[in-house]
């Protein structure tokens, strides 16, 4: 067990099961602090430095749903693991997403305006690194469709991040979204 992380294969059919983000920190070890329940189902194959997710699907709160595939090269440092995610199906609702508890910071609050989209479904890729990767795909709401292609960079020292690429709306409400219906009547 000496070189775990690199030399034992896993090879993982994860039936529905029931999880807390505590029995899963040796893995994902960004998750330190968190306490959330969820269900895990796929195929998760290889080594923990070179891991593979397939037919993924987790559940959470009362309509939050995520299905991907993915490829992680280099855990257990996230900070200079190469992702691969494939998103073929995310779906949340704002009430899910104010459960979760960020450590030392307390429960997520949605702004009124995000609250207006209700469910927020996305479909695309993240392929780079937790601080410098490229995400293309659509993220569609009640209130319109947004399609993708951004690349997001740390910029100089702290917490900057330069983020280029192409956003595109199509039919966004944003008279609805922001209250004021005279002047963003539906585009």
């Amino acid at each position: 067990f000496s070189s775990f992380i690199d030399e034992v294969r896993l090879n993982m059919d994860i039936r529905r099961s029931s999880l807390n983000s505590a029995d899963v920190r040796y893995f994902v070890p960004f998750l330190k602090g968190y306490n959330e329940s969820f269900w895990l189902s796929g195929q998760v194959t290889g080594t923990i430095s070179e891991l593979k997710g397939r037919n993924i699907e987790l559940t959470y709160g009362d309509k939050t749903e995520f299905n991907c595939d993915f490829d992680l090269s280099g855990l257990p440092d996230i900070e200079n693991t190469f992702i691969f995610l494939e998103v073929n199906d995310f779906r949340s609702i704002p009430g899910d997403v104010e459960q979760i508890s960020i450590p030392g910071r307390g429960n997520i609050v949605i702004p009124e305006p995000i609250r207006k989209l209700g469910i927020v479904s996305f479909e695309g890729t993240f392929t780079g690194f937790t601080t410098d990767f490229v995400t293309y795909g659509k993220i569609s709401t009640a209130k319109g469709l947004i399609s993708t292609d951004i690349s997001m960079r740390p910029e100089g020292k702290g917490d900057k991040f330069l983020i280029r690429g192409l956003m595109k709306g199509t039919e966004i409400d944003l008279g609805s979204i922001t209250g004021n219906n005279s002047l963003l009547g539906k585009m």
